[in-house]
């Protein structure tokens, strides 16, 4: 592998709301592997050595593996399992990244129409995403529920009724 199969166009989100245990995938068109900070997703995992990508700021930043991952998506009030295959773990980063290059690789097609991304596996949408603040976050299905990854802390206090934000 050489650094070059790694190279990154991506845009970190600035604005990520990561107030929550649930730390979303964002879909790039830019981007030419899928990756993520957490080790402990990982089901299969091959350590590496010094090997670096190159991200959208032109900066080289270190990943230390590579592996699967599953994932829980949430498409038309169902969850499904999806199999995410050589993702790198980028330690470095606070975003997680599907490739839409490896997405369309594997024989599935991201059709983008306004403010949602579907992932289709022939005419069946397999992952559904949200546009915010520019960025296509994927609807994720957690512990019985659908998350799509952008609700803030104000929004659920609105919500609410202005319930007390310390008890949500």
């Amino acid at each position: 592998m050489s650094n070059d199969d790694f190279a990154l166009l991506i845009a970190k989100a600035r604005d990520l709301d990561v107030t929550h245990k649930v730390h979303p995938w964002i879909i790039d068109s830019g981007c030419s592997s899928h990756l993520t900070f957490d080790r402990s997703a990982f089901v299969s995992y091959n350590e590496l050595k010094d090997k670096t990508i190159v991200v959208g700021t032109k900066q080289e930043t270190k990943f230390a593996g590579t592996g699967d991952i599953y994932i829980k998506v949430f498409v038309d009030g169902k969850p499904f399992k999806v199999r995410l295959m050589n993702v790198l773990h980028v330690p470095g980063t606070d975003y997680q990244i599907l490739s839409v290059s490896k997405i369309i690789d594997k024989g599935l097609n991201a059709k983008f129409d306004g403010s949602r991304c579907h992932i289709m596996s022939n005419s069946r949408v397999v992952a559904k995403s949200t546009l915010r603040n520019s960025l296509y976050y994927l609807n994720l299905y957690i512990n019985g529920s659908e998350i799509a990854c952008t609700a803030s802390i104000k929004l659920w206090h609105e919500r609410l009724a202005h319930v007390n934000m310390n008890g949500i």
